[in-house]
């Protein structure tokens, strides 16, 4: 910047009428900082649109350390002599209990991400306010977001593991055909709805042996059904004001007359995942007891360090996330063609 000096004619000149102006000169230098000095900065980093609903839909247990595998151990029962041969004196057979323990394997995988941040780019965030390392670390978290939505819904097909969308322990079945002639939901009635919903409840009921514990309470679907049902409204049961579709599935369901609180979601991984890329209804009880993720190790930064080579701090983010484990597959549903 030069040195500021007192007015010159050299620098403005006086028309005619007496107005200042400015030469090409002045115009160049000052009001070009002027205008770089009154400009507004919007401080509000825009990062990517996204959404992720695995910690809505499966219950996860944390701790464990850098295991490579976890395990679950399951019970089965049986009584020599069958169970309706239970009754004493008449008889010289007692009948005995056996019980047959398994355990099931589940692997857990390392999750790994780096970040470079070269020495300049930290400096220069001191003059600009915005921090690259406090930029690559909110990247990183909603890297490993996306991944666990992933892993939750679909699993690592790479590595042999599923998710809740797409178990292949869970045989999936067509819904019934409308009275329109068709399968989908907005060709169908309230009642017809209504009727898929509690078709696949007594389906996972009757499976468990009509376990109360193991009626669904969760299900899922695409987001235009999930919409659809949302924003369409009827007169039902006699009220006198209409209410939403949604509202008359949850309120009318057979699991809610057996005193469980039914949660219908939106779920993105349930679009075309069913037979013929028709979208998908996963129904189950959502329940550490019936269904869980571990993560032995949450998400961290594990290590950092210089680079003179590459005159940067290089740092090391890693978590050890387990796959989908279903424990019961009894009342687990999947319903195509919704």
């Amino acid at each position: 910047m030069g040195i500021m000096k007192k007015y010159s004619p050299k620098l403005a000149k006086a028309p005619e009428k007496g107005i200042l102006t400015m030469d090409a000169s002045a115009v160049a230098s000052g009001l070009a900082f002027l205008e770089s000095e009154l400009e507004k900065l919007d401080p509000t980093l825009r990062e990517p649109l996204t959404n992720t609903t695995y910690p809505r839909d499966i219950d996860i247990e944390s701790g464990g350390g850098w295991v490579e595998a976890t395990s679950a151990f399951n019970v089965e029962y049986g009584v020599t002599g069958g169970e309706a041969d239970g009754v004493g004196g008449i008889q010289n057979n007692i009948r005995r209990i056996q019980a047959d323990v398994s355990k099931d394997l589940y692997k857990v995988l390392p999750y790994e991400v780096s970040m470079s941040i070269k020495i300049q780019d930290q400096l220069r965030g001191a003059v600009t306010g915005r921090s690259i390392e406090q930029m690559y670390d909110d990247g990183i978290r909603l890297d490993y977001d996306k991944y666990m939505d992933i892993n939750t819904y679909l699993g690592q097909e790479r590595y042999g593991t599923e998710g809740l969308v797409n178990n292949s322990m869970i045989t999936p079945a067509s819904v019934a055909t409308g009275a329109g002639g068709y399968t989908t939901w907005k060709t169908k009635t309230p009642e017809e709805i209504l009727s898929d919903i509690d078709d696949a409840i007594l389906a996972a009921w009757k499976a468990a042996q009509y376990d109360n514990s193991a009626i669904p309470n969760h299900i899922l679907i695409d987001p235009d059904n999930f919409a659809y049902i949302n924003r369409t409204v009827f007169a039902a049961n006699g009220a006198t004001a209409p209410v939403s579709l949604l509202k008359y599935l949850l309120d009318n369901n057979i699991a809610k007359a057996k005193g469980v609180d039914l949660f219908i979601g939106e779920c993105r991984f349930c679009i075309g995942a069913g037979v013929g890329s028709t979208n998908r209804m996963v129904m189950y009880v959502n329940q550490r007891r019936f269904v869980g993720m571990d993560v032995p190790v949450p998400l961290g930064r594990v290590m950092t360090q210089p680079n003179i080579n590459t005159a940067s701090y290089d740092s090391l983010y890693m978590a050890n996330v387990g796959q989908v484990k279903i424990h019961y597959v009894e009342p687990f549903v999947y319903r195509d063609g919704i």
